[in-house]
């Protein structure tokens, strides 16, 4: 069978998030190997996509949307070498009981927990989440998700971490394959700015776990200009944080992808403060300019950065503190900059994972 992808993913361009970011530059870089792609997503609105992408308006009725969703992976997916779902687990796992076909998916998270979060309906951390009782809805919510990971051919997981969780929700050991996010490393090359506007910088979804407020917090107590960039819906509490200490923060909202190299370019240190991720592009991409980078150690994050070899990990804020004052030392900015960017361009290379995902359609059932 001639090589087809059909893309199932949550989110896409101009819409934010690590999900969308992948959709984007797999497409294109299939669209460069000359495979076509097909993108199967959802919208609010209703925005002017090229034909190989399919957008489901999210309507009144979410049921409408996710049956009119799995008819769509039906219909574009018959003659598809590999379907590969990044989100839309649920809709995946319908279309492939009328196709009979194998899929792929690779998880982004957790996606009951992020439910629950976004909904108020735990506050627990991800680990915690991961063995705790939960209600009936969650329960359910957590069956469904575990039938359509089981049933996946593979399942591709970002990070040790994630490869940990599919395990606990019972997908068999021999279906899991840890492949990093990565980017282009010609995209982001090492031209930092002589003069940077920024002390620090941050780059994520404005979620309550993201802890941007204690970023904010920390560059008052260290009078240090901050630039965050992205969107959602902890923005106003942290714009207004931001007033009420007098910090020195510009608020970019979201920017374009082609954006954030100038962005990191322009700043001293990267910053991440969530409790989880992934492997987190903005900190891959921060790594690949050659800034400092810090992030939390109970995260994914820990399998990006070596740990005071071209970056640091932090336990809490009073850590955070110290990393900050180091890595703005410009012995430690020299030191970090060179490892930082080999270990990205060999670990987090764009063509070399995105190879080896395509590579998992062989073998799949037809």
């Amino acid at each position: 069978m001639k090589e087809k992808v059909t893309l199932l993913v949550g989110v896409y361009p101009p819409a934010i998030g690590g999900p969308a970011i992948f959709a984007e530059r797999f497409q294109s870089w299939c669209k460069s190997k000359s495979i076509p792609c097909q993108v199967i997503t959802y919208c609010f609105t209703e925005p002017e996509l090229p034909s190989d992408v399919t957008a489901i308006k999210l309507s009144g009725s979410r049921i409408y949307s996710f049956l009119k969703f799995a008819y769509e992976v039906v219909r574009h997916s018959r003659d598809s070498s590999l379907i590969l779902a990044n989100g839309c687990f649920l809709e995946v796992f319908l279309a492939s009981l009328f196709l009979r076909k194998d899929y792929i998916v690779k998880l982004p998270g957790d996606a009951v927990w992020e439910i629950a979060r976004n909904r108020n309906l735990t506050s627990l951390d991800i680990e915690e989440f991961q063995n705790a009782r939960q209600s009936l809805f969650l329960r359910l919510l957590q069956f469904l998700f575990s039938c359509s990971y089981r049933r996946a051919k593979t399942v591709v997981c970002p990070s040790k971490q994630l490869s940990s969780f599919a395990l606990n929700w019972g997908v068999e050991a021999h279906s899991i394959r840890i492949i990093y996010n990565s980017v282009d490393p010609a995209v982001f090359t090492n031209t930092l700015s002589i003069n940077p506007e920024f002390d620090l910088v941050t780059i994520c979804r404005l979620v309550n776990w993201k802890n941007v407020d204690e970023i904010i917090r920390l560059s008052v107590d260290l009078n240090l200009s901050l630039a965050i960039a992205g969107d959602g819906p902890e923005m106003s509490n942290l714009r207004e944080l931001s007033n009420n200490l007098g910090a020195r923060v510009t608020f970019l909202g979201e920017i374009e992808n082609q954006l954030v190299p100038g962005l990191l370019s322009k700043s001293k240190c990267f910053v991440l403060n969530s409790n989880f991720e992934a492997t987190s592009y903005s900190l891959i991409e921060a790594k690949m300019m050659g800034i400092p980078v810090i992030a939390r150690s109970s995260s994914g994050s820990c399998e990006v950065i070596r740990n005071e070899i071209d970056g640091f990990l932090v336990n809490d804020v009073l850590e955070m503190e110290i990393a900050i004052k180091r890595a703005l030392s410009n012995a430690k900015s020299r030191q970090f900059s060179n490892a930082a960017r080999r270990d990205a361009i060999t670990r987090f290379n764009q063509n070399n994972n995105f190879e080896e995902i395509l590579r998992l359609s062989g073998g799949l059932r037809e």
